[in-house]
């Protein structure tokens, strides 16, 4: 379940899109006295709410950032050779604290873990905020990207992949150094 929080941390949200579009909880977590409710969201119902044309009338702008295809990852004389050389991603700008809250959110409503993330040892953080940058943040047309794996193309959903990361590393330095662990688990440890 996303909170509100999250939600609101994802691009385009604000809290009152959040009442608008998606209107009651689906669950609400009950709180200490001293603190407020959190109101929780299935993550189905946000994802649909982001894949309307209405959310894109009405949602929050926030800058963006266009990548190519890194040009040294395309296959010469692939039939998606062309397609990959047009193709760009977007990148949403944000605030360090406005990822990390993000990741957090995501992290836990995709996995179910609570973790608490603050001073958490070995990178687990900027693993989180790097897997939340690259599959959140990045807007890249998944139209194609379903072509490339519907033809099986890996080559071609690799050289994505490889710019996402150097995107994210780009646009977050300070995930810099994750994005290329990544980079040499994901595509020299092949």
């Amino acid at each position: 379940m996303f909170a509100k929080s999250t939600i609101c941390a994802r691009p385009g949200w604000t809290q009152s899109l959040v009442d608008e579009l998606l209107g009651e909880p689906d669950e609400t977590a009950k709180a200490f006295t001293w603190a407020r409710n959190t109101y929780l969201y299935a993550p189905h119902r946000v994802y649909e709410i982001e894949a309307s044309d209405r959310f894109r009338k009405v949602m929050r702008p926030f800058k963006t950032v266009d990548y190519a295809i890194c040009q040294s990852h395309i296959q010469t004389g692939s039939p998606f050779e062309e397609s990959l050389r047009s193709m760009t991603i977007a990148v949403a700008i944000f605030s360090m604290d406005r990822v990390k809250r993000g990741a957090i959110g995501h992290h836990s409503a995709s996995t179910g873990e609570r973790i608490a993330f603050h001073g958490h040892a070995n990178g687990v953080l900027e693993e989180v905020m790097v897997n939340y940058a690259r599959d959140v943040l990045c807007d890249v047309d998944e139209d194609v990207v379903d072509i490339f794996c519907a033809a099986n193309s890996l080559s071609s959903l690799r050289a994505v992949r490889y710019t996402k990361y150097r995107a994210v590393a780009d646009a977050y330095p300070a995930l810099a150094e994750k994005c290329g662990e990544k980079i040499l688990f994901e595509f020299l440890y092949d």
